[in-house]
């Protein structure tokens, strides 16, 4: 298990899924999740991300909703940035984090 944890020196990451990172509306979150970040809680108090996978509003949820700190997004930001005109990557990518979050 704690090969899917690294420490970034502040933080801890945890990935939501092995393999090749990445995002995609159709993945569900693994179910083992809370379990996983319960666990890791036990042996760190420093801060937990969740990556890998995550996408959308629902996968957000479920990963805070876990107890993790942080969700990282960072391969569906890259999409965003990617197909936002260059005039608009700014106010894309907060609309996307605002999606995500539902602040503001």
């Amino acid at each position: 298990m704690f090969r899917s944890c690294i420490s970034l020196g502040t933080f801890l990451l945890s990935y939501n899924q092995m393999g090749t990172t990445g995002s995609s509306d159709a993945v569900a979150m693994n179910k083992a999740l809370p379990e996983i970040i319960s666990r890791v809680k036990q042996y760190s108090s420093s801060p937990l991300a969740v990556g890998f996978g995550v996408s959308n509003r629902d996968h957000f949820e479920a990963v805070a909703d876990a107890g993790a700190e942080g969700v990282v997004v960072g391969s569906r930001l890259a999409a965003v940035i990617k197909v936002a005109p260059s005039d608009q990557i700014p106010q894309k990518v907060e609309e996307y984090i605002r999606s995500l979050s539902l602040k503001g």
